[in-house]
Parts: structure tokens; sequence; C-alpha cells
């Protein structure tokens, strides 16, 4: 490009700004958004691949009732496995809080250490415990401290030697009942063995053994080895189905499907705003392009002239984008260090922004050159000669009954859109588009609070959960209670199956427990009900015959599937009392669900009780989860918000690029200003009411594909949005669309007849 034209760009970036600053904040929306997304999944992913190598995380779990050295061997000697040891956990509280601790024997650990992050190395015979970070720093303790430890019914004063993550608990909720982590009420902690068998008089057995598999055969080991300890195992799990390891995992691929889902929305959008600005750009300097081919410039300079604008516009925008990138990704891991315990959080990046970076760029200098390239062709004085409007009957002329009473400036106003499609439905996209995002960010908290109340208030009625122990004497605990409901819950495998075991759950008589089929009718329970987003991973349905294998050799029982259910946790099976015993199996109760009139003091202090969770505390946990979720929901609605101005300003700057002869011929024709306005707004009007009626449809299956990125085969999000976040997205996307009309008709009252129509001498 020669000295000439590179001059000629700079005053075009002064004079022509407000164009250049609508491709340089859409080029940096579009890299911001998934290298911003990708920072943080990237991160997340690094930081956990990293914890998972350095601390040997084990690949297999197995709850076991023998965990002798015989059990041990049994399992290590299963096809696939490298290396496998026992390991002792215990039930224990301190202040209210549960927790699950290791104990520390004097055979060095191998598998899954934890990370000792302040005090001393756990050791077997040292006299106190290790708790794990996250509940030290909600409970405001550190190392020195002391805390009441009960174990078995006795209680000591202990002292804190240290604070430790384990990276068996990155996602550790400690009960299925809770569906976020809350380490105030849930934790772990390690003690040593002396310390133990001074509480309790003997080292408790071994009862659970991890696990390392060779690389070459870890592809379903765990089905192996549940197959090899079907007589002994309670439950086998690996990292993609153990609750408290695999959430974390699965976090990097939800956040890999948002920025890959929102990144094709985004980067749909630029291209219309990029396009339409940059062929503004263009059209306003149709003479000045005859004017420098009239002057000896070739084609192809001035060609390379006008993609420079998209280099030089994209190419900010870009890196823009790449240098906010880092804050946006470093705010949305933040949002997930609440609910994940990992020791580093960093952000990190692969090539791919980068990637996206050219491709924006090569998007911006395409469709500048695009837009110029009409030009380039043709001799400089019929270039500089204005052009002559064309028109064509459209299809509302057909309708001649109502076409003959329509005015003459509306006339216009319907052939000047219908001759401009491709403007037109570069306007319904724009909002449309824009209404997509903003159903996602708002329709995406409606769904996770409307799955909140489903799930404790629609489906669960009672005040208190009491988990039981083994042999409980339930009769007397509903004595005291009150009004109960008595229910069995237990893990099974299932046939057919997608490698997760299911929750079975047996309901006794009671009311506290309401459930609804599909079709939003109250379900029946006469015979097996299954949720249906498990029917649909088995892929079965009502009708078809699920095998459950019970734990530690309890057989297995067939059971015909009689309805689906619309729930979203637990995920499984559900039968009524007697629909069990009718298949001849024998009712374990494991939980009590209590009223309000239940002494839940009295009942967490008789010894058949181990544990006590309220239902309001079930729905803060969840609530408290969609709340550190809303940054990121709150992101996506600015976007959207910005993506509407940006798109539909630059869309009605085209346009009325494109008319202002038009505009100019009016007012010599006799229109006002007013007029002239009231055309202009019609088309912005008509594109956003048909953009709101394409969005909305749209903006369901959208969130619909969105909210299916955080179901996982524990808990089912279905997509929600209520009327007022639906008016309220409307209202925004109509809103900045009308904004942009009003805007754009302060520009037609400056409208310069004479300099509009005057020909080139």
């Amino acid at each position: 490009m020669s000295h000439h034209l590179r001059l000629k760009l700079r005053r075009d970036v002064r004079r022509h700004w407000s164009q250049f600053v609508a491709v340089l904040l859409m080029s940096a929306l579009s890299v911001l958004v998934y290298t911003g997304l990708e920072g943080a999944w990237n991160g997340l992913r690094t930081q956990l691949d990293a914890y998972a190598a350095e601390t040997d995380l084990a690949d297999v779990w197995v709850r076991t009732t023998d965990a002798s050295p015989a059990g041990v061997a049994a399992v290590a000697a299963v096809d696939g496995v490298a290396h496998a040891e026992p390991a002792t956990l215990l039930a224990a509280t301190t202040g209210g809080t549960h927790l699950e601790l290791e104990v520390v024997g004097a055979t060095a650990r191998t598998l899954s250490r934890p990370v000792v992050r302040t005090g001393l190395a756990p050791s077997a015979t040292a006299d106190g415990v290790w708790v794990a970070e996250p509940f030290a720093d909600v409970r405001g303790l550190e190392v020195g401290d002391t805390l009441p430890l009960t174990i078995g019914g006795t209680t000591r004063d202990v002292a804190i030697l240290g604070t430790i993550l384990s990276p068996e608990h990155l996602y550790y909720t400690g009960t299925p009942a809770l569906v976020a982590p809350d380490p105030a009420t849930e934790s772990y902690a390690l003690v040593p063995e002396d310390l133990v068998t001074e509480l309790v008089g003997v080292v408790p057995a071994p009862n659970v053994v991890r696990v390392a598999a060779r690389p070459e055969a870890a592809d379903g080991l765990a089905a192996r080895v549940a197959d090899a300890t079907a007589t002994t195992s309670l439950r086998v799990t690996d990292r993609t189905t153990a609750d408290a390891v695999s959430t974390a995992f699965d976090r990097v691929d939800q956040i890999r499907e948002l920025s890959v889902l929102f990144s094709f929305i985004f980067v749909l959008l630029a291209i219309l705003a990029m396009y339409t600005s940059t062929r503004r750009l263009v059209d306003m300097q149709r003479r000045e392009i005859a004017v420098l081919k009239a002057l000896g410039f070739p084609a192809a300079s001035i060609g390379a002239h006008f993609a420079s604008y998209g280099l030089v516009a994209g190419g900010l925008g870009t890196v823009a984008g790449l240098a906010i990138a880092p804050a946006m990704s470093t705010y949305v891991l933040g949002t997930q260090r609440a609910m994940l315990s990992a020791p580093t959080w960093r952000v990190a990046y692969t090539p791919v922004p980068l990637v996206v970076a050219a491709i924006v760029v090569g998007v911006c200098v395409l469709g500048a050159y695009l837009a110029a390239r009409p030009s380039l062709p043709g001799a400089p004085a019929d270039q500089m000669r204005p052009g002559v409007a064309q028109g064509r009957r459209i299809l509302l002329e057909r309708a001649t009954a109502w076409w003959s009473r329509t005015s003459y400036g509306s006339r216009w106003a319907w052939r000047d859109s219908g001759t401009n499609v491709t403007r037109f439905v570069m306007g319904v996209v724009g909002v449309g588009g824009s209404l997509m995002l903003l159903f996602a960010g708002f329709g995406m908290a409606d769904s996770m609070n409307g799955q909140v109340t489903s799930a404790f208030v629609d489906e669960a009625r009672y005040t208190a959960r009491l988990s039981l122990a083994p042999g409980a004497d339930v009769a007397a605990l509903a004595a005291t209670a009150g009004r109960v409901q008595v229910v069995q819950e237990t893990v099974v495998r299932t046939a057919p199956s997608d490698a997760f075991d299911r929750v079975l759950t047996v309901l006794d008589e009671g009311t506290f427990v309401h459930l609804t089929a599909v079709d939003g009718e109250p379900a029946r329970l006469t015979g097996a009900a299954v949720s249906e987003a498990t029917a649909e991973r088995l892929g079965v349905r009502a009708g078809d015959t699920l095998t459950l294998t019970m734990p530690a050799g309890g057989g297995t029982v067939d059971v015909v599937v009689d309805e689906l259910l619309a729930s979203s946790a637990p995920q499984g099976v559900t039968l009524t009392r007697a629909a069990w015993e009718r298949l001849g199996q024998t009712f374990a109760p494991t939980t009590l669900l209590v009223g309000d009139d239940a002494p839940l003091d009295v009942l967490a202090a008789d010894a058949d009780v181990t544990r006590v969770l309220e239902r309001s505390h079930q729905e803060t946990v969840a609530s408290d989860m969609v709340t550190d979720l809303g940054g990121i929901f709150m992101l996506i609605r600015v976007f959207a918000i910005l993506l509407t101005v940006i798109v539909l300003y630059s869309l009605g700057s085209l346009a009325f690029t494109e008319r202002v002869r038009d505009y100019a011929t009016l007012k010599v024709l006799g229109f006002g200003t007013g007029d002239l306005r009231r055309l202009a707004a019609r088309e912005n009007v008509t594109a956003t009411v048909l953009g709101l009626a394409v969005g909305i449809p749209a903006g369901l299956w959208f969130l619909g594909e969105y909210v299916g990125t955080f179901s996982t085969p524990r808990i089912e999000y279905t997509a929600q949005i209520t009327l007022v976040s639906v008016a309220v997205a409307m209202a925004i996307a109509a809103g900045f669309s009308l904004l942009t009309t009003f805007l754009l008709g302060r520009r037609i009252a400056r409208v310069d007849m004479v300099g509009a129509l005057k020909g080139v001498e």
C-alpha cells in the first residue's frame, strides 16, 4: 500500500471512528468470549490433571466388607490392576460438622496422597488431627487450635496438627442429599491410628480399597473389579463415577461446551456487525474510490486499502479481546472456588484463541474487501455519478385493497425493506440472536432455582431426614418423632447400564414425598418408577425390564418399568415398600423422614441416628450454589445487551447511509422530519418484532442446550424460564433496538438536502 493510501487510512479512522469502534468492539467480544471461557476451563483442567498426577489419585475405589489382605489380594488380581491398597474410613462429628475420617497407619500411603497445606506431615503416632482446609477456613481454625472430636460415642478435645486438601474430595458433599459442598457441616480429616485406638479401644478394620490401573487396561476396570468382588463390595466407582471426583472434572467439560456454544452465537452476530460496519464505510467512500482510480491507483491497491479497514479495526479488537481475556478467565474460574477444593487456581490457554483471533481478523478483512469489491471495476466517471434508485414490486403489493389505502411514504418504506432483503434479515437475526443470549442469561438462573423449588418444596415435604444406623429401632424412633415416613435408599448397579450406579428408593407409607409423572400427574407408584433422564441414558421405557444388582452379594432383582418420573434428583428407581416386598425383597430402612413436630435434638442424640439433615439446609445449600453461578449469568446478559446495541446500531447506520438520498428527496417532496423518522423506524420496528418472534423459540432451544450442559447422571436440570424473565429479556432486546431508532432519527434531522442530491460535475 502506498504512502498516500496509508495517510488516507489514518484520516478515515479519525473521521469515521464510530464505525471502526463498532468493528473493534465486536472483534474484541468475539475473541473475549471464547478466550475468557477457555482460560477458565483449560486452567481448571490443567490444575486438576496436575493435582491428580502429583498425588497419584486412585483410578478405582472399592467400598467393601472385606478389605483384609485376602480381599485386597483378590482386587489386585483383577486384570488391569497395577496396585491395590486398603484404607480405613470412619464417621465422626465435631461441633455439628460430620467428618469422614481416614486413619493414618504406619504403612506409607501411596495412592491419593493428601496435600499438607499447613502444619506437620501426617503420622500414625501423632496426637491430633489434620482437618480439611475449607473446613478450617469456614470455622476460622488454625494449627494449634483444639476441637471436640466424637468417634463411636466417645468425645475428646484434640489439637489441629495441620490442614490438608485431598484429591478424592474435590467436590465433597458428604451425603448425596446435598447438591453442593458445605464445609461447615460436611468435611473430612485425617486421624492417627494411635488416637483412634485410644478413643474406641481398637483400630477398625479397613473398609476401602484404592486401586491404581495399568494405563493400557484402564478402560472398564471398575466393572471388572465389581464383577470380581460382587459378594463383598458395597460400591465400586472410578474417576468418572465417584461423585466427589467426577463432578470437578465434569465441570471442565461443562465450561468448555459453554465456550463453544456461546462463541458460535457471538461470532455469528459479530460477523453481521463487522460486515455492515465495513460496508457502510465503503459506501460512504464510493466517490473517493472513483477519485483514486482516476488518479491512477490500480484496483488491487484500492481493494487492499479498504481491506486494511478490517485489518486495523479487527486487529485492534482482537488484541483488546486477548488482553482483557485473563481478567474474564480469572473471574469465571473464581466462581468455581466456592465449590471445588484444589491447591492451585491459575488460568491457562491453548493456541486456539490465536486461531480464533486470526479467523475474526480474516472475517473483518474479507468483509471489508467484499464490501469494496463491487466498486473496483468500472469507469471513474460512472462511479462518481450518483446511482439511480432501483425498486421492485414486493409481495405486500398483491394485497391491492390494503396497498391502495397505504400512504406513499409507507409504500416507500415497505418497498425499501423488500428490496434490501439482506439488510432486513440481518436486523431480524441480530434481534433474535440477542434474545437467545438473554434467554440463556435469565433462564439458567430460573432453571436452577426451579430445580431447587421442585426438589425441596414440591417433592420434599418433610422437615428433616434422619440417617439410620444398621438395625435401628425404627418403631421407637417413630414413636418419638410423631409423623414419619420410612425410606430405604440403596446404590445399585443396573442392566442395561451406562457405567453409573443409580439410587434405588423404596418408600414406606407416608406423605412426605410427592413425585410427579412425566405427564404432570401425581405418580401412581404401582410398580417401578424410573426418572425420565435415567430412562433416556439407559435406553429403557415403560414396559421394559431393568435388572438391579444389589450390593455385597445381595443378588439381582428384575423390575418392570411401570412409569417415568419428572424428577431431577436423585436419578434412579423408585418403588413403594409393598411393590418391593412383592418382588420377594426385604425392606431395610436407611432414612427416616420427619415432620415439623419432631424433636430433632432428642432424635439426634439417639444412637440409632447417625445424621440429621434439615430440608431447609438442603434448600439453602442448593440456593447458594445458584448464587455462586450468578456472576456468569450476569456476564451473559451484559454481553447480550452489548451485542444488541452494536449490531442494531450498525445495521441502522448502514440503512441510513443507503437511504440518505431518499430522505433528501422525500424532504424536497414535502415530508417533514417527523414523517421521515416514522418511516425510518418502520423497518427497525418490523425487524424487531420479527426478531422477537424468531428469537423466542430459538431462545428456548438455546436455553435447553445451555441447561443440558450442567446435567449429569446424578442430577438433571430442566430448562425453565419465568414469564417475568421472558418479558424482561424481550423488553431489553426491543428497548435497545428502538433506542437505536431514536439515535438514527436525530441524524435524519441533520440531512443536508443539497449535499445529498447534488451530482458531481
